[in-house]
C-alpha cells in the first residue's frame, strides 16, 4: 500500500534538466528514410502550461475548402535530446515569398484520418495515479495529460481486461475467477477496477469527454484455456482458447462492456487479444492463431456483441507484437472480416507492414496500440515511432503505460524492466515528474487534434536529413512535426501554406512542431 499523500505540490520548477542522450535505430516508410532514435533521456518536473485560446474559426471539410486565412507567425515548439528545449514555445518563424522547399504538403490530398496518442491505463498505472498523488496534483497531472490547449491533449487509451505485466498486486486475476470454471459467468464482476481504475479513466474523461478507449485482455479466465493458468505457458504447457470456451469468451467481453458502461466509462473498441502470437511464461497472456482470432471474431464475439446492444463498439483484429500483413490478410479473407472495424499492431515487430495492409485495404483504419519507449523501454526513443507509425498510416498511435514509479514498477514477470511511463509518480514524496515520452509523443497530441487529416507531401531528396509530418485539422489550421535523426543539426526548408517558405535549422536529435494554431 501506497502511504497517505498530504503534499498537494507536483515536483520541480521551470528549471531545465540535463539529459544525456545514445542511438537506435527504426525505418519508416516515408519517402524511404531511415530514421534514427537517440535514447537515454531523463525526466523533467511535470508542470502546468498556458496558452492562449483560438477564437473565430470554423470547422471546415477537407476536401473542396479554403483553409482560414492565418497569419504571417507560424509557431514553432521544440524537444532537443541534450538540454533546453522539451516541449518549448521557440521563437515564431516568419514565410517569405517563394523559395525551394525542400518538403511541401499538399492541402487537397488528405491522406488518413487522426484518433489521437496516448498510452494505457495499466492497473499500475492506475494505482500511482490515485494513491501516489493527492487529489490536488493528481487534477493537475490530469489536466496536463488530457487537457487542450494547456495539456498535450491525450484522445486516445488503452485498458486492460484485468491482470496484465504492469499491475500493482504483482499478480494474476481476471473478472471470472471462480474455482471449477463458470461458463454462466454468474461469477463475473469488475469489482477489482472499483479502488483506482475506474475512477482515474473517469477523471480523464472528465478532462476529455471524447476520449476513446480500446480495451482487451491479456489473458481469458484460466479456465477458459488448454493450461487452466492465467499465464501464457505454465509447466511447458502453452495455453490456448479451449473448445467449447468461444462463447463464454465473447459473453465475458459483453459483460465487461457493460458494466463499464454502467459505471460511467464507454469503450470504443476491443481487440480478442494481446500479442496473440506469444505466451509467457511469467505474466498474463493466450496464443491465438490468426485463423482462431478469425473464428472467434465470426462466431463468437461480433454476435455477442450485437446481441448485447454493443454493435457500435468497434472489432480491432491483431493487437500483435508487430504489423504482420499475413495476419491482417487471414482476418480479411474470413468472415471475420465483416465484423471489423480496422486492425490493430505494436510496434516491436516493426511497422512498415502497414503500409502493406493499406495497400491491400485502404478503407480498414490501423493502430498502433503499444509501444513501449523512451531511455529504458524496448522499442526506442518516441519521436521515431509516432513518425514511423503515421507515415505507415496509423490513424492512432499508443504508447505504454501512462505513469510508472521511479523503478519503471509495480509489474510482474520478466520483459519491459525498468520501462518508463509518460509520468514518473515517486509515491512516496507525492511528485510527478514528466518524462521524454511525455513531451515527444506532446509534440504530436498537443498539435494534431481527433479528426485531423494527415496530408500527401512532396520532398526533395535530400533535405538535410530532416523528415517531415504534415496535418490539416478539423479547425483549418496546419501542424507540421519534424524530425532530425542525424548526430548535427539539419536545416530544412518548409513551405507554407500560400505564404512562401521558411529555413529552420533542426537540432541533432530534435523533434520540432510548426503551426499557426493559437498557442
Amino acid at each position: 500500500m501506497h502511504p497517505d499523500l498530504d503534499n498537494d505540490r507536483l515536483a520541480g520548477s521551470e528549471e531545465r534538466k540535463q539529459i544525456k542522450t545514445a542511438s537506435a535505430r527504426t525505418v519508416t516508410r516515408m519517402s524511404d528514410v531511415t530514421l534514427a532514435a537517440p535514447t537515454g533521456r531523463m525526466a523533467r518536473p511535470l508542470r502546468g502550461r498556458r496558452s492562449s485560446t483560438r477564437a473565430g474559426l470554423a470547422a471546415l471539410a477537407l476536401m473542396g475548402c479554403e483553409a482560414p486565412p492565418s497569419s504571417l507567425d507560424v509557431h514553432v515548439w521544440m524537444t532537443t535530446p541534450d538540454g533546453p528545449a522539451r516541449l518549448a514555445r521557440q521563437s515564431d518563424v516568419h514565410p517569405r515569398p517563394g523559395g525551394a522547399a525542400s518538403v511541401a504538403f499538399d492541402e487537397n490530398t488528405p491522406l488518413q484520418a487522426i484518433d489521437g496518442f496516448g498510452a494505457a491505463f495499466t492497473d499500475s498505472s492506475a494505482s500511482l495515479l490515485w494513491k501516489g498523488l493527492d487529489p490536488a496534483a493528481r487534477a493537475r497531472v490530469m489536466r496536463d495529460l488530457f487537457g487542450r490547449p494547456d495539456g498535450i491533449g491525450l484522445a486516445f487509451m488503452r485498458i486492460p481486461m484485468g491482470a496484465s505485466d504492469f499491475t500493482a498486486c504483482a499478480c494474476s486475476y481476471s473478472y471470472d475467477d471462480a474455482p471449477g470454471g463458470d461458463p454462466t459467468l454468474a461469477s463475473f464482476s469488475t469489482a477489482v477496477d472499483d479502488g483506482y481504475v475506474l475512477p482515474v479513466i473517469r477523471e480523464a474523461l472528465a478532462v476529455a469527454p471524447g476520449l476513446k478507449l480500446v480495451a482487451n485482455p491479456w489473458s481469458p479466465p484460466a479456465w477458459m484455456k488448454t493450461n487452466g493458468s492465467m499465464l501464457g505457458t505454465t509447466g511447458g504447457q502453452t495455453g490456448t482458447l479451449r473448445d467449447g470456451a468461444a462463447a463464454p469468451l465473447a459473453q465475458y467481453f459483453a459483460h465487461f462492456l457493460l458494466d463499464y458502461r454502467s459505471k460511467g466509462v464507454p469503450v470504443w473498441a476491443v481487440t480478442p487479444q494481446n500479442e496473440p502470437s506469444i505466451a509467457p511464461d511469467s505474466y498474463p497472456g493466450m496464443y491465438l492463431s490468426p485463423d482462431a482470432e478469425a473464428g472467434f471474431i465470426a462466431d463468437a464475439l461480433a454476435p455477442a456483441l450485437q446481441a448485447a446492444g454493443l454493435s457500435d463498439v468497434k472489432i480491432l483484429g491483431g493487437d500483435d507484437t508487430g504489423a504482420y500483413p499475413s495476419f491482417a490478410q487471414t482476418l480479411w479473407s474470413s468472415p471475420a472480416a465483416a465484423a471489423l472495424g480496422g486492425t490493430a499492431w505494436h510496434c516491436y515487430g516493426g511497422l512498415d507492414g502497414m503500409s502493406a495492409m493499406h495497400d491491400q485495404h485502404p478503407e480498414q483504419p490501423l493502430y498502433v496500440t503499444e509501444c513501449s519507449t523512451g531511455p529504458t523501454g524496448i522499442a526506442g526513443e518516441t519521436t521515431p515511432q509516432v513518425m514511423a507509425a503515421l507515415a505507415n498510416w496509423a490513424s492512432g498511435v499508443l504508447l505504454w503505460n501512462l505513469a510508472l514509479d521511479p523503478n519503471g514498477q509495480p509489474k510482474q514477470g520478466h520483459g519491459c524492466d525498468g520501462c518508463t511511463g509518460l509520468v514518473t509518480i515517486d509515491p512516496a514524496a507525492g511528485t510527478a515528474t514528466a518524462t521524454i515520452n511525455h513531451d515527444e509523443l506532446g509534440q504530436f497530441s498537443k498539435f494534431i487534434a481527433p479528426g485531423a487529416h494527415r496530408l500527401a507531401a512532396t520532398a526533395t531528396p535530400g533535405g538535410g536529413g530532416v523528415t517531415a509530418l504534415g496535418f490539416l485539422n478539423p479547425d483549418g489550421t496546419l501542424a507540421v512535426v519534424a524530425f532530425n535523426p542525424g548526430a548535427s543539426p539539419a536545416p530544412v526548408t518548409i513551405a507554407w501554406r500560400a505564404q512562401g517558405t521558411f529555413d529552420f535549422t533542426v537540432p541533432a536529435g530534435a523533434t520540432v512542431t510548426f503551426t499557426d494554431g493559437a498557442w
